[in-house]
């Protein structure tokens, strides 16, 4: 079963509420659980304002947490405001209990993101990422973003621990920074996804470097579309 994410199916984040707002679709690949690991995994996608440190406790509602399976999953957020000036800090948390407040999910693997500006009023933007495993290790070897810390985790101490090969080349390319131990994904606002109908750009921006949905490109109306969970 497939749908558009809704309030109704699934409860969207709003940042703030207005007439009229901006939404950001947000979709995420779920990696599949661990194998050979006999307790369940869950993961809960968090969204909030960049001000939200990625070292402190994100209070008040989120997404309920989903269960991981034998396979990689979609979950889809709606997140709207109605201030085009915010940036957004994403954090994927992976717990073992189904609220992610059981007794150690505080301290288990996550993933980050930070997206630069990524709402423009009454218009639909897209910004989709995928998680090819848990990121909990034992070696380096284990972690596909990071450097294995001695609690288990893929982290970091310094930014060279998330680029390894000297990939991170920003702005324009893939970019991280090491944040309270952890990878953080630095996404430039050009490569939010809207505003384009046709086409598959790599960059959502015009030569004078404004975005599509801001030189008042055609929008793209739908949402995404995921698997309902069982």
């Amino acid at each position: 079963m497939t749908r558009s994410r809704l309030l109704s199916l699934l409860a969207a984040l709003a940042v703030t509420a207005c007439a009229q707002s901006a939404v950001l679709e947000l979709q995420v690949e779920l990696p599949a659980a661990p194998s050979g690991d006999p307790e369940p995994w869950f993961a809960q996608v968090q969204v909030r304002r960049s001000s939200a440190a990625f070292d402190a406790t994100w209070a008040g509602p989120g997404p309920r947490a989903i269960q991981l399976g034998s396979e990689p999953q979609w979950d889809c957020i709606s997140v709207q405001s109605d201030d085009e000036s915010v940036d957004l800090n994403v954090r994927v948390r992976f717990c073992r209990s189904i609220d992610c407040e059981g007794l150690g999910d505080d301290m288990r693997p996550e993933r980050r993101y930070s997206l630069e500006r990524p709402f423009y009023l009454g218009r639909r933007t897209y910004w989709a990422t995928s998680i090819d495993r848990v990121p909990e290790c034992t070696t380096d070897e284990d972690c596909a973003l990071g450097a294995c810390l001695p609690n288990g985790r893929c982290g970091c101490t310094t930014d060279a621990d998330c680029c390894p090969d000297g990939g991170c080349a920003c702005p324009g390319g893939q970019c991280y920074a090491c944040v309270a131990e952890g990878c953080v994904q630095q996404v430039d606002r050009c490569r939010i996804q809207g505003c384009v109908v046709g086409g598959s750009p790599s960059r959502f921006c015009t030569e004078d470097d404004r975005h599509f949905c801001e030189a008042g490109a055609d929008d793209r109306p739908e949402a995404y579309m995921c698997t309902l969970p069982d």
